[in-house]
């Protein structure tokens, strides 16, 4: 790699191998964070990833890979060759992720083994025509459990040896070599207790055979190897369905794109300007804008929206979505890391990594825990005159797995499940507050409210012929008012006039020409308009022809159709709800009282808006709803900000809680996954601390075998692991 290839800091995520509980990952975060031009890194046990941003000048990402060798564990690298030509060599060179790349008639490059770094490599070079990467084989598992079943029968105490050997020497030397890396960092976790307590089995039973006893314990420490590789066998294929969920968002694009002229190439070859031919029942390659034809699309994958979303000309696509009965022609908009599939997947990516304040709870709790197992079997081995049988089980009952992945895997599974639904969190932590907060504030236009005028009465003429003559002044105007008059005009099949020598006078209205002469439509103080039109706050504006008043038209901007119900969920979920709006205020209190909310302001400046949430936050942890591009300031105020939007078109970083759909109720499925999740959570802890809380002093009091206390703590990390797979159908 080039070493002055790059400017400013680099992000890197790569997959870790050989972590077996909390302690682990702490640990190697701990020597991540030390090596020197390392801004920052997180390492997440459930996703087996690290992710670390470093300065290239003072560090590079071999430096990183041995020190994560150094701390008895393996980064995944893969080698791949692209038919690419040599010129492409520096641009690849400076990719995060890649640790070498040569040219010899093909584009040899090593790389630490992420799909995303995979699908921007294959946009970059083409598609890759071969190579190697690290893949897990549970052979380890097999040979230890073949050498461990005639352990269990055969009785002869030299052939218990040799097995015993085998299992000791052979598979548990992994073991060995992690927790001797962990024991001297100062930090012994689970494979320091698993060889400790084994080691002092195997010893044990050597000692027995050297001085002629008729029985060895060698089948303690097989079965103890054995159960442990078993339960981290079984954790790993629960972990990977936990991992499922975004697997299937990265799999939804296609892996072929038909172009118009008829080729079909890779879709990561795609560019933006290329035009692509989408046949009906299959995925639309990568985002983009049709520019012919007319169908719908089935964006439920991406967004959680479940109805069919039409499609026409000039409409937006996602990469990833199914289209329809009819086939679209797409002009490509966005490719490779840059499309909405792979800006959401980052988002869950990067919430799965990023650790709640619940972790670092368990982490404090896991990092004092096993000194204190230490000390608890060296009282039993002193209580037990020196027999170590029981201060082995101990050790391996006290393996912390189950306290390390209590938190992380239900973030994990919780996040998927919320991708699934069309929910973005952003972190585990907003993940946890939004589970935590007590009230819940709306901007009103655009989040409570449609966000567009709509005409509500007329009063006066006949009403055609009112709207008529309205909908043909405005026609040539751009405000919001006259394009809602001219929308409705044509719903209603009107033909308008022909008007002209239009003009425009600012806060009162419009007039121009038509065949019988000058209409004007705006404000006038002299005309009136049912009371009830003011007291539902709606704009009024009246309409003249050549002077004389001819009727009135009513204009607001209505509530959402589904706001009442969701605000109803809200209040049954025990939140406070406000309107801080910087509208007037008979449109603010209009929309709050038809919605049925107490607390509401009107005329709040963005800094009022702030103001107002420092209040109630002092009182209560509070939401914000907003649209996520003019909610800038209260979404980043607020302990939560959500942003509400539509898939193909919202700021994915505009807020800690994005809804994809643009649709208020998967508001309430935001709150109701979160305490779902927060309550997963808890219980795994429950389990994983009660389950040494209840089995350690059985084994201090010599209880339980070894064989039993390691079988118990297989299964309590696979019972805390299938709790969290629970949220898959939250």
């Amino acid at each position: 790699m080039a070493p002055n290839a790059y400017q400013g800091d680099m992000r890197v995520q790569f997959p870790v191998q050989g972590m077996t509980c909390a302690m682990c990952s702490g640990r190697l975060e701990r020597a991540l964070k030390k090596q020197v031009g390392v801004i920052s890194a997180q390492v997440n046990l459930a996703t087996e990833q690290a992710r670390v941003d470093y300065d290239p000048q003072q560090t590079s990402l071999g430096q990183l890979c041995q020190a994560v060798s150094a701390s008895g564990y393996q980064v995944a690298i893969q080698t791949m060759s692209w038919s690419a030509p040599a010129d492409r060599l520096s641009e690849v060179q400076q990719l995060p992720g890649v640790l070498n790349a040569h040219w010899d008639k093909k584009l040899k490059v090593e790389f630490v083994a992420h799909p995303a770094l995979v699908r921007q490599l294959d946009g970059l070079l083409g598609v890759h025509s071969g190579g190697d990467g690290a893949r897990s084989r549970p052979w380890k598992l097999w040979l230890t459990w073949t050498l461990t079943v005639p352990l269990l029968f055969v009785m002869i105490p030299e052939v218990q040896w040799v097995l015993g050997t085998l299992i000791q020497f052979g598979p548990g030397l992994a073991f060995y070599r992690r927790g001797w890396h962990a024991a001297r960092s100062g930090s012994p976790d689970m494979n320091t207790l698993v060889i400790m307590g084994t080691s002092a089995a195997y010893a044990q039973g050597c000692w027995d055979l050297t001085h002629g006893a008729h029985h060895v314990s060698f089948e303690a420490s097989g079965v103890v190897i054995a159960m442990v590789m078993l339960g981290k066998h079984l954790e790993e294929l629960a972990k990977g369905r936990a991992r499922s969920a975004l697997e299937r968002l990265l799999n939804l694009q296609p892996r072929e794109a038909l172009l118009v002229d008829g080729r079909t190439i890779d879709s990561a070859q795609l560019l933006p300007g290329d035009r692509a031919r989408v046949l009906p029942g299959s995925a639309v390659p990568s985002d983009g804008k049709v520019v012919d034809g007319d169908s719908w699309a089935d964006e439920s994958m991406l967004t959680g929206e479940s109805q069919p979303v039409p499609k026409k000309v000039g409409d937006l696509v996602v990469g990833g979505s199914v289209l329809g009965h009819a086939p679209l022609t797409v002009e490509v908009t966005a490719v490779g890391e840059d499309t909405l599939l792979a800006r959401i997947a980052r988002v869950v990516s990067e919430a799965q990594s990023k650790r709640p304040p619940i972790q670092h709870l368990a982490d404090r709790v896991v990092s004092v825990f096993v000194p204190l197992v230490l000390v608890l079997a060296v009282l039993t081995l002193a209580y037990w005159g020196g027999n170590p049988y029981h201060a082995i089980t101990v050790l391996v009952v006290a393996c912390p797995c189950a306290m390390g992945l209590a938190v992380p895997t239900s973030l994990l599974v919780g996040s998927g499940r919320a991708a699934q639904l069309g929910i973005l969190f952003h972190s585990g932590e907003a993940l946890q507050n939004l589970a935590e907060v007590q009230a819940v504030a709306f901007d009103k236009t655009g989040t409570l409210t449609q966000g567009k005028p709509v005409l509500q009465a007329l009063h006066g003429l006949d009403e055609n012929r009112l709207l008529g003559l309205a909908a043909a002044v405005e026609s040539g105007s751009e405000h919001p008012l006259a394009r809602s008059l001219v929308a409705e005009a044509q719903r209603r099949g009107l033909t308008l006039a022909q008007a002209s020598e239009f003009s425009v006078e600012p806060g009162w209205g419009a007039r121009a020409r038509v065949p019988e002469g000058w209409v004007e439509i705006g404000q006038n103080q002299a005309a009136q308009a049912p009371p009830e039109w003011s007291e539902n706050g709606w704009t009024v504006v009246h309409l003249s022809l050549n002077g004389e008043l001819q009727g009135s038209l009513a204009l607001a901007d209505p509530p959402r159709p589904e706001a009442a119900e969701t605000l109803q969920q809200l209040r049954r979920l025990g939140l406070d709800l406000w309107l801080i709006s910087g509208d007037q205020e008979r449109a603010v209190s209009a929309v709050a009282s038809q919605l049925g909310i107490d607390h509401f302001r009107w005329r709040a400046t963005p800094q009022q808006k702030l103001t107002l949430l420092e209040e109630i936050q002092s009182r209560q942890k509070v939401a914000f709803v907003g649209d996520g591009i003019n909610d800038a300031p209260a979404l980043a105020q607020a302990n939560v900000g959500i942003a509400v939007g539509n898939g193909t078109s919202i700021a994915l970083e505009s807020a800690q809680v994005v809804l994809m759909q643009d649709d208020l109720r998967l508001l309430v499925r935001a709150l109701q996954l979160s305490r779902k999740v927060m309550t997963n959570i808890r219980w795994n802890l429950v389990w994983a601390f009660g389950y040494n809380m209840v089995l350690l002093p059985w084994a201090a009091l010599g209880q339980l075998q070894p064989a039993w206390g390691a079988s118990a703590m297989a299964l309590s990390s696979l019972f805390v692991v299938s709790n969290a797979l629970r949220l898959r159908y939250a």
